[in-house]
């Protein structure tokens, strides 16, 4: 095995554990899940993967921090050598010899209740991540640390008792338990670090004890409906269930589940960076008077939000920033006496109307102002990398015909000589691309950050080009480069299944990017490398890869349903980077079992922010290995 595949399975994302050493004597022969990794005595850590029973040997020293949250493992139970000197199971859980570190708790592990022991001061980083059947945790007594996103993703976690001597609750310690609804912190915690409480939807009443000094933001975006503080806090206050600095004067978070509009104290003269991202029950936002500067990036997910009441002495707003999710957004008003900005169809421009900053996403249908020149939103979406909105809910766009800049033809915008798509209607159902059209960035589907509310979206199950374009063509509803040689856009509502042209040898990575109506896909043997996005296809079942293609590599950004992926004799770099299914019982396939050498792209380093890297795999069974390690069945 390569030092570059040793690399993959370590991860080397600077883990730092006491004593961290070797699963030397573990070996698929020692254990029901589907694969662990044989290392060398020189290897400093070891990941496992698969399902079952994980049996470690006599000579395991420790283990790396990561397994259960960038490894779709399905580990059950842990089992150890009575003989090894560092580590030790009871009942299923991993902890080191003397009980004092807690390295795992299992996915799989089906028990609704958990009591950390009370001789466990150490609650290492992912220990309880992803596990799908605990209810209650209760944590020990004694336990002094716990590391990031220890809890994160415990689906079914309802309720926390935090009466421990650890003062820190994590960066992400609790993201996304969405069954979350108590937790009791006690006096001693001081500190809650950025996203500890992210997307905690069935969270109530959240109780702030009056030794917290520092809430860090996104602490609880999108988290509980009401906030409680200690009155002897003398950092922070709550007013109206929402969570304040002790003066007032800075809002830190709003509850992310309270319903209703929310009309801002005057006291406010700042907002903390994600204090409203992921409120989900806002509907309308009322400035107060001490507030100059939006930064729309604070209703990062609003998704119902619908009126956004500008300050009235606004003298800036911060369009440029990343934020998805206002599709529901239908109105912004602002005081007529404003010497700054000024309103035109629910829409925020600057006073002499030659900027739209804030778009109405949410009303049926848009009238620019004749005076616009520029489109903030427009911008930002010709970098298709950018994390900005690209959902709307228009059915058509209109704006004068004496524009210099821009004009609507059958309710599309494009620039003035109908030479690049601006903005197509999300509600739009089929479309027909005008000869002059050359450049297509306002149809292209793309991916704009880290989860699937970020997925551009239309409505589309059609797309046709007038037989003059000289640089595009259609085929089945399909868009292609004129010599049908690049596949461009699939229709996000186009149904059933589908084969790529034989003449087709590439293809946009965003392609087939929530194609909803996608229930199979097979790649042409023309296609030699595949690099695709499958984030929002959530009815594609099967993926085949003819003979031919050598380079297969898919991204998802949620949880799809794929049962089976079948792979050509000529695949030769394969990246599997997301969940192919829920129930994690995909069927990958392959036809290269005579090759010498079969190259891996590591989709697990890149989820983890970590640079590309290519992994040499000598030999079949190393492929194999990979494959089972992510969770995977493997024939």
């Amino acid at each position: 095995m390569s030092t570059r595949l040793k690399k993959l399975l370590a991860l080397s994302l600077s883990i730092s554990v006491a004593a961290t050493g070797l699963f030397n004597d573990i070996g698929a022969k020692n254990a029901d899940a589907a694969v662990v990794a044989k290392q060398n005595k020189n290897s400093r850590y070891i990941n496992f993967g698969g399902k079952g029973t994980l049996k470690i040997g006599s000579k395991a020293k420790g283990v790396a921090e990561n397994n259960a949250y960038f490894f779709n493992n399905h580990i059950s139970s842990v089992k150890v050598s009575k003989k090894n000197k560092y580590l030790k199971a009871q009942d299923g859980v991993l902890y080191s010899k003397n009980m004092k570190i807690l390295y795992y708790y299992p996915a799989m592990k089906q028990n609704k209740k958990f009591t950390i022991p009370s001789t466990v001061t150490r609650v290492v980083r992912y220990a309880f991540a992803n596990n799908n059947f605990l209810e209650q945790l209760n944590m020990g007594k004694n336990v002094k640390y716990v590391g990031t996103k220890a809890f994160s993703e415990c689906s079914r976690l309802k309720n926390i008792t935090w009466k421990c001597k650890a003062q820190t609750i994590p960066a992400g310690c609790f993201e996304k338990c969405h069954s979350l609804k108590n937790i009791k912190l006690g006096d001693n915690v001081k500190n809650i670090k950025t996203g500890a409480f992210k997307q905690c939807s069935s969270l109530n009443r959240i109780y702030i004890p009056r030794g917290v000094s520092e809430i860090e933001d996104y602490a609880f975006s999108g988290a509980g409906k009401e906030f409680f503080v200690a009155g002897n806090n003398i950092d922070y206050s709550s007013n109206k269930g929402v969570l304040f600095t002790k003066d007032m004067s800075g809002l830190v978070a709003y509850p992310g589940t309270k319903q209703g509009g929310y009309i801002l104290p005057d006291t406010v003269d700042d907002i903390c960076a994600g204090a409203f991202s992921n409120s989900v029950g806002l509907t309308e936002i009322t400035f107060g008077k001490n507030i100059y500067a939006v930064d729309m990036g604070w209703f990062d997910k609003c998704a119902n939000l619908k009126r956004i009441n500008m300050p009235p002495e606004l003298q800036s707003v911060d369009s440029y920033v990343e934020y998805s999710g206002l599709e529901s957004l239908e109105k912004v008003t602002l005081s007529e006496s404003n010497k700054y900005f000024s309103i035109y169809d629910d829409t925020l421009y600057s006073k002499d109307y030659k900027t739209l900053y804030v778009m109405p996403f949410g009303k049926s249908s848009l009238e620019l102002a004749p005076q616009v020149e520029s489109i903030v939103y427009l911008d930002m979406i010709n970098d298709r990398y950018k994390n900005v909105l690209t959902k709307n809910s228009f059915s058509e766009i209109n704006i004068s015909s004496q524009n210099q800049y821009f004009v609507t033809v059958d309710g599309v915008l494009y620039d003035k000589d109908i030479t690049k798509i601006m903005l197509l209607p999300g509600k739009m159902t089929s479309y027909k691309m005008p000869a002059t059209v050359n450049d297509i960035t306002g149809i292209l589907n793309g991916f704009f950050g880290e989860t699937e509310d970020n997925i551009a979206n239309n409505s589309l199950s059609d797309i046709s080009v007038e037989k003059e374009n000289l640089l595009y063509v259609s085929k089945d509803g399909v868009l292609f480069s004129k010599d049908m040689n690049k596949l461009y856009v699939y229709p996000q509502e186009k149904k059933g299944n589908y084969t790529l042209p034989d003449e087709t040898t590439l293809m946009d990575m965003f392609a087939f990017t929530e194609a909803r109506g996608l229930t199979g896909l097979t790649i042409s043997e023309n296609c030699d490398r595949i690099y695709m996005d499958i984030s929002g296809c959530a009815t594609l079942k099967k993926i085949t890869v003819k003979d031919g293609v050598d380079t297969f590599r898919i991204k998802a950004a949620e949880t799809l349903n794929i049962s089976s992926l079948k792979l050509g004799k000529d695949v030769s770099d394969i990246c599997l980077q997301g969940n192919l299914n829920k129930a994690h019982n995909t069927v990958i396939s392959s036809a290269t079992k005579g090759k010498d050498a079969v190259e891996v792209l590591t989709g697990i380093q890149a989820a983890a922010g970590e640079s590309d890297e290519e992994i040499e795999f000598l030999t079949f069974k190393d492929m194999s290995r990979y494959v089972e390690f992510m969770g995977y069945r493997f024939k």
